[in-house]
C-alpha cells in the first residue's frame, strides 16, 4: 500500500507499525524522509472486541450464503456488530488520547 506523506508529500511503501500505550493500541505508519509518523487506527480492548464480532459475524454470513432466514439472520448480526464497533469507535474519541 502506498501512502502520501500529509508533510512532506513524500509517497512511500506502508512498513506498519504497532505499539501499546496503556490501555491503547496504535497502528501507525512512519514516513521515511520526513520521519513525521502517521496514526492509522487507534484501538482499546472494547473496541478490539467488537471488531472481532463484527468480523466473525461476517464469516458466518459468507458460509450461510442462499440459506434463506439462517443468512439473513448471520448479516443482521454482521451489520449490527459493525455499526455497534464504529459508534463506540466514534465516541471513545481513542486518538485524541494518544500522546
Amino acid at each position: 500500500m502506498t501512502i502520501r506523506c500529509d508533510v512532506c508529500a513524500n509517497e512511500f511503501e506502508a512498513d506498519i507499525k504497532v505499539r501499546q500505550q496503556g490501555e491503547l493500541e496504535i497502528t501507525y505508519v512512519v514516513c521515511p524522509r520526513c520521519n513525521k509518523e502517521h496514526i492509522l487506527m487507534v484501538t482499546d480492548e472494547k473496541l478490539r472486541r467488537l471488531q472481532d464480532i463484527a468480523r466473525l459475524a461476517m464469516l458466518k454470513t459468507r458460509t450461510t450464503v442462499g440459506k434463506g432466514k439462517i443468512h439473513e439472520k448471520n448479516f443482521k448480526m454482521w451489520q449490527n456488530a459493525k455499526r455497534e464497533a464504529e459508534k463506540y469507535a466514534k465516541e471513545a474519541k481513542l486518538k485524541e488520547r494518544v500522546v
